[in-house]
């Protein structure tokens, strides 16, 4: 019986690429991006979008940034600069290996990674880290998606 659940785990097509509804939802009330996240935003935009898509829900090139496996528990914040620089082999999904970026730079890398994370948390995806306070003590994922529709200030796209 355990080879069997071992061979099953080992056959599976690993996490589903299908963002939450509710993600999708949250994503499209972004209309302005916060000053601080402009340059990320513009950075992805013009190195990550063909492939992740526009909106981070991925296209028929990439996944999804927006997804829950890849918050920080499961891909740190290094591993998106390790991606751009060293490339990485297909491991969740099978949409082939992804090249490395020689033409973006570790700053570029940097300002990106902060704007996933501002998307993801703005989202309801966790971005929680050791030493971050417990969900509970964060705001519910509906005061996120409300603060989400509110313009900001500040000069944002």
């Amino acid at each position: 019986m355990l080879i069997v659940l071992l061979l099953a785990a080992c056959i599976s097509d690993g996490p589903s690429l299908e963002v939450d509804p509710e993600v999708v939802a949250a994503r499209a009330a972004i209309t302005e991006i916060p000053a601080e996240y402009a340059e990320g935003d513009a950075a992805y935009q013009r190195d990550c979008a063909r492939c992740h898509g526009e909106d981070g829900l991925g296209t028929e090139s990439g996944p999804p940034l927006l997804h829950p496996v890849y918050q920080p528990t499961q891909h740190p914040d290094a591993t998106f600069l390790l991606a751009v620089r060293t490339g990485v082999e297909a491991h969740h999904w099978d949409f082939g290996d992804k090249e490395a970026l020689p033409g973006v730079s570790p700053a570029d890398v940097g300002r990106i990674t902060s704007y996933i994370r501002w998307l993801q948390r703005d989202v309801g995806i966790s971005c929680a880290v050791a030493g971050a306070p417990p969900a509970s003590r964060r705001r519910s994922n509906s005061t996120a998606r409300s603060r989400l529709q509110r313009p900001t200030t500040g000069g944002g796209q």
